[in-house]
């Protein structure tokens, strides 16, 4: 598991934690969802900025990929040393 955030403050003022995997399963939601539900514990100094996850992964189902967006996640594929944002026009994260 590989876990990174980003963050930006002012008028943005949001957190993104991504979970980078080769091929996620089921369980890689459930992962990041459990870290997304902890992050204030662990960065208290981030309390007032809303935290969006996102799912990155080199080879992911389209049943997976469907299910975490329902599931308020962005999504991005890598491939040939590109991180590029896979998610609907019209998409609605979920701040945890």
């Amino acid at each position: 598991m590989s876990i990174t955030a980003e963050y930006a403050n002012g008028d943005i003022n949001q957190v993104y934690v991504f979970e980078v995997k080769s091929h996620p399963r089921e369980e890689s939601i459930v992962q990041i969802k459990t870290l997304l539900g902890r992050f204030r514990n662990y960065f208290p100094e981030h309390e007032d900025k809303s935290v969006h996850g996102i799912l990155a992964a080199v080879d992911i189902s389209a049943t997976l990929r469907e299910r975490a967006l329902r599931e308020g996640l962005y999504v991005a594929r890598i491939h040939d040393n590109v991180f590029e944002m896979d998610t609907p026009d019209g998409f609605q994260p979920k701040a945890f």
